[in-house]
């Protein structure tokens, strides 16, 4: 059996396992503030504050005016938000947090089996120590099933994030 010992990442600044003494967060893919002004100083988005407010102005009146998000039972039948319109809930709770995405294939039906945590399993289930997959990267968690556009990114997202959850314990 092989056993990996990946070096434990830092926490992204913002997050609530990020520690206090830093207010930076680190370079890379991801970045968190506090405030939405700060976060938009930090990434090459100069419309990120206008974005966001016009973005709530549709969740208030429940018309997304730029995608029409909402518009049909597609849009709504995972959607579970509260207001006018259930696929549109306001970006108003810091903290934020973005991303830096980039091109890469649409999903995938194989990759690395993992559990709830996205620890890779070995063969008789058990976690391999260190080692998290998401994404592209991992089986899918939708089968062989494809829900729709965005399952691969969406699903790659909290895959990631619950590995972040487990690595900070």
């Amino acid at each position: 059996m092989v056993r990996l010992r990946l070096p434990r990442g830092r926490p992204v600044a913002g997050h609530r396992h990020a520690r206090r003494r830093s207010r930076r967060p680190p370079r890379g893919r991801h970045l968190g503030q506090r405030r939405l002004a700060r976060l938009a100083a930090e990434i090459p988005v100069a419309a990120l504050v206008e974005t966001v407010e016009r973005f709530n102005r549709f969740a208030e009146t429940g018309v997304d005016e730029e995608f029409h998000r909402g518009e049909d039972e597609y849009d709504t039948f995972f959607a579970t938000g509260a207001g006018p319109n259930k696929a549109l809930l306001p970006l108003d709770s810091p903290p934020y947090f973005a991303a830096r995405f980039v091109l890469s294939d649409l999903g995938t039906k194989g990759g690395l089996v993992t559990d709830a945590a996205g620890r890779v399993l070995q063969e008789n289930g058990a976690p391999l120590p260190g080692l998290y997959a998401a994404g592209n990267t991992a089986s899918s968690v939708f089968g062989s099933v494809y829900p729709g556009p965005g399952a691969p990114l969406g699903s790659a997202m909290v895959f990631a994030a619950l590995a972040v959850e487990d690595m900070a314990r």
